[in-house]
């Protein structure tokens, strides 16, 4: 005797609202959550193969003309750098003073963290620790919020 599988919805709330001020709902079938066969044997990903960890790090206190350049000669001594974003200032056009440095593998962003902390370098102490994930800043601020400023 065959068993007929019965497909049972499942909700999600998207937590975003829109322009009106209401939030969306999408219906989904709990059959469509389950990763397929291919998915789960982890095959096509590659999965089995070596997962190399990336780890962002902050690096503060830069001088202002700071190049990409300059931080991946110094970096590259501690690990191999992947990627680097000097954050620069709108108006100006020059660097803001610090940048987000991405190393390969865990031992060499620890390693960088041990040796570069503290350390002066062009005239400066860096700061230099992990990244940490940016905080939820309220919205708004600024504008003209409906006062009046009537000079009467």
């Amino acid at each position: 005797m065959a068993v007929a599988s019965r497909r049972v919805p499942v909700v999600l709330t998207n937590s975003s609202f829109s322009r009106h001020g209401r939030s969306s709902v999408e219906f989904v079938f709990s059959d469509d959550l389950k990763p397929d066969r291919r998915e789960q044997s982890g095959k096509e990903q590659g999965l089995n193969d070596k997962i190399i960890m990336s780890t962002k790090l902050y690096v503060g206190n830069l001088s202002f003309d700071v190049t990409e350049s300059d931080l991946r000669d110094m970096l590259s001594q501690h690990g191999p750098v992947n990627e680097i974003n000097v954050i620069m200032d709108k108006m100006t056009g020059r660097g803001r003073g610090f940048a987000f440095v991405t190393i390969n593998t865990q031992e060499g962003a620890h390693a960088a963290v041990l040796a570069l902390n503290g350390k002066e370098w062009k005239g400066r102490a860096l700061t230099v620790n992990e990244a940490r994930p940016r905080e939820e800043r309220p919205g708004g601020g600024g504008g003209y919020a409906g006062r009046s400023y009537s000079n009467r």
